[in-house]
C-alpha cells in the first residue's frame, strides 16, 4: 500500500510539474489567450486558441478563417473578459484572416466593421490602415454621414489636428469622400493641404474634386460651366506626358489594385484618338506588361486603403488587350526602332505572360491564337518558350477538374492528380515534338539543302509552335464537349476577337485532322 501511495504521489508531482511547465510556456507565448471562463465554457476558449494558432501560419485559408470567426463570436458571448484578454497579435491575426477573404462574400465588410467596434470596446487602438479601411467601407456601404463624421473625428479634436490628419492617405480619403458627397469646397481645401505638404503625391486626387464640380454643374444644367471645365482640362491643364510617366501611373494603380484606373490611364493617354490639342503618348514594352499583369490579377483581399476600387467591372477582356498589343508590335520597324528596344522585346516575358493570362481566363483557343499572332508579329517574332509550353500543359491538365470556386481551385492546385495529369500532358507534347523532329530529319535526308543557323532557329520555333497547336486541338477534341468542327470554329472566333488577319495560320493541322489521327473523326 505504501508503495502504491508513493507511486501515486510521484505521478501527482509529475502532473503538477507538467501543468506548471505548460503554464509558464503559455505565459511566454503571448498569442494564447488566457482568461477566467464560466464553468463548462472552457472549451470555447480552447477552440478559439486552436484556430488562432492555425491562422497564424495560414491566414489565407478560408476554412480556418471561418472557424476562427465562429469561435471568436461564440467565446465573446460566453466569456465576459474575452475582448480585454486579446493581445495585439491576436487582433492583427483576426483582421488579416477576415480582410483576406473574397469580397464576393458580403459578410466580409460586416466582420471588419465588427472588429473595429470590438477593438474600441476593449480599449485597443486600431492601426492606421485598419481605421482607414473601416471608414471607407462605411462610406462604400452607404453610411456616408457616419463615415464623414468619423473621418472628421480622426482629423480634428478639441486639442487640434491629430497625427493621422497629416498623412497623405488620410487626406486623400477625405478628398474622395467629400467630393462624392458633393462638398467640393471642403474637398478643395483638403486638396490644397495635401499638395502643399506632399507636392509629389499622385495627382489622381485632383480628379475627385474635378468630378465633384462636374456632377454639380450637371445637376444644375449649367452648360457654360461644363464647357469651361472641358476647356480647362484640354487646353490650360495640359501637361507634357511621356511614356515613363504613363507607366509609372499605371504601376501605381496596379500596385494598389485599381484595375479600372490602369485601363483608364491607358485609354486616356495612349488608346484615344489623336487630337490637335493633345498628342497621344507612345507606349513601350513596359506599358503592355502592366496591362497584362492587370488582366492576370484575381482579387484575393481588400486590405488596400481603397477596397471598393480593387474590384472593377470596367476592365476589358484579354482579347481587347491583345488587339492593342499586336497593333503596337506591328508599328515597330527595324529601321526606326532602336536595336536595344527590339533586343529587350525578344528577351521579354511577354509571350509567357500572355499565355498565362489567357489560360487563367480559361481561354485555350485564345491562347493558341495569341501564340501564333505574337510569332508572326512584324518585325520581331516572339516565339513560344519552354515556360509557355509548361503554362499551356498545366491549363490542359486542369480541363478535367471541377474548379469553379476559390476553394475548389486551391484543392485542385494542391492535388496529386493535377501533377500526374500535367506529367501526362508534357509526355504527350514530347511525343509530338519527337515525331515531328523525325519527320523533319527524313525530309533533310531526302536531299533538302542545309539551312543557316538563323533558319534553323526559326524552324525549331515553328516546330514547337505547331506541336503546341496540335496539343491544344487534341486536348479540346479529347475533352468531348465540342465536335472537331466546333473546336476549329472557336479558334476562328478567337482570331476575329483579336482582329488578326483571317489568313494567319494557327498550326499545320486542323482540329478535324487531329481528330482523325486520334480515331475520333
Amino acid at each position: 500500500m505504501a508503495a502504491r501511495a508513493n507511486a501515486a504521489s510521484t505521478l501527482l508531482e509529475r502532473a503538477t510539474a507538467l501543468q506548471v511547465r505548460e503554464f509558464l510556456r503559455a505565459r511566454e507565448n503571448n498569442l494564447q489567450i488566457r482568461c477566467l471562463c464560466p464553468r463548462g465554457k472552457r472549451h470555447y476558449l480552447d477552440k478559439f486558441n486552436l484556430y488562432l494558432w492555425q491562422a497564424r501560419f495560414d491566414p489565407k485559408d478560408h476554412e480556418i478563417a471561418k472557424q476562427l470567426w465562429k469561435w471568436y463570436i461564440r467565446t465573446q458571448l460566453v466569456v465576459p473578459d474575452f475582448l480585454r484578454a486579446l493581445s495585439t497579435k491576436a487582433w492583427n491575426i483576426l483582421w488579416r484572416t477576415q480582410s483576406l477573404r473574397t469580397p464576393a462574400e458580403p459578410k466580409t465588410i460586416v466582420h471588419l466593421t465588427r472588429l473595429v467596434e470590438d477593438m474600441r470596446k476593449a480599449g485597443y487602438k486600431a492601426s492606421f490602415e485598419q481605421r482607414l479601411v473601416h471608414i471607407e467601407t462605411m462610406f462604400g456601404r452607404g453610411d456616408r454621414t457616419e463615415a464623414i463624421l468619423e473621418w472628421q473625428e480622426g482629423y480634428m479634436t478639441q486639442k487640434g489636428r491629430t497625427q493621422d490628419s497629416y498623412r497623405p492617405e488620410y487626406l486623400e480619403l477625405g478628398i474622395h469622400m467629400y467630393s462624392a458627397a458633393g462638398d467640393s469646397t471642403r474637398a478643395l481645401e483638403l486638396l490644397l493641404d495635401l499638395f502643399a505638404a506632399y507636392p509629389e503625391w499622385n495627382p489622381k486626387a485632383i480628379l475627385y474634386v474635378f468630378d465633384a464640380h462636374v456632377r454639380i454643374y450637371l445637376t444644375q444644367g449649367n452648360k457654360d460651366k461644363l464647357l469651361d471645365l472641358k476647356t480647362w482640362q484640354i487646353k490650360h491643364a495640359k501637361l507634357p506626358t511621356n511614356t515613363s510617366a504613363v507607366n509609372a501611373e499605371m504601376a501605381f494603380h496596379l500596385q494598389h489594385g485599381h484595375l479600372h484606373d490602369v485601363w483608364r490611364t491607358f485609354e486616356r493617354d495612349i488608346a484615344r484618338k489623336a487630337k490637335s490639342q493633345i498628342a497621344t503618348t507612345r507606349p513601350d514594352l513596359g506599358t503592355f506588361i502592366r496591362l497584362w499583369e492587370a488582366s492576370l490579377i484575381k482579387p484575393r483581399h481588400i486590405s488596400q486603403p481603397a477596397p471598393s476600387r480593387f474590384y472593377s467591372r470596367h476592365f476589358p477582356p484579354p482579347a481587347i488587350i491583345l488587339r492593342h498589343t499586336l497593333s503596337w508590335l506591328s508599328s515597330l520597324s527595324l529601321k526606326t526602332t532602336p536595336a536595344e528596344t527590339l533586343a529587350s522585346l525578344r528577351r521579354s516575358r511577354l509571350p509567357n505572360l500572355v499565355a498565362k493570362t489567357l489560360t487563367a481566363w480559361n481561354d485555350l483557343p485564345g491562347a493558341l491564337v495569341a501564340m501564333h499572332a505574337l510569332y508572326h508579329a512584324s518585325p520581331t517574332p516572339l516565339p513560344p518558350t519552354q515556360q509557355t509550353a509548361t503554362v499551356l500543359a498545366r491549363a490542359i491538365a486542369r480541363l478535367g477538374f471541377r474548379a469553379r470556386t476559390p476553394r475548389q481551385r486551391r484543392d485542385v492546385n494542391a492535388s496529386t492528380a493535377l501533377r500526374l495529369n500535367q506529367e501526362k500532358v508534357l509526355h504527350a507534347l514530347r511525343f509530338i515534338v519527337e515525331r515531328r523532329l523525325k519527320q523533319q530529319q527524313q525530309q533533310q535526308q531526302n536531299g533538302e539543302e542545309e539551312k543557316s543557323a538563323d533558319d534553323g532557329e526559326k524552324e525549331k520555333a515553328q516546330l514547337l509552335l505547331d506541336a503546341l497547336s496540335e496539343l491544344v486541338r487534341a486536348a479540346l477534341v479529347r475533352r468531348g464537349v465540342d465536335a472537331p468542327e466546333k473546336v476549329e470554329a472557336r479558334i476562328e472566333g478567337a482570331k476575329r476577337a483579336a482582329r488578326v488577319p483571317a489568313d494567319m495560320p494557327t498550326g499545320d493541322k486542323s482540329a478535324v485532322e487531329v481528330a482523325m489521327e486520334m480515331g475520333r473523326g
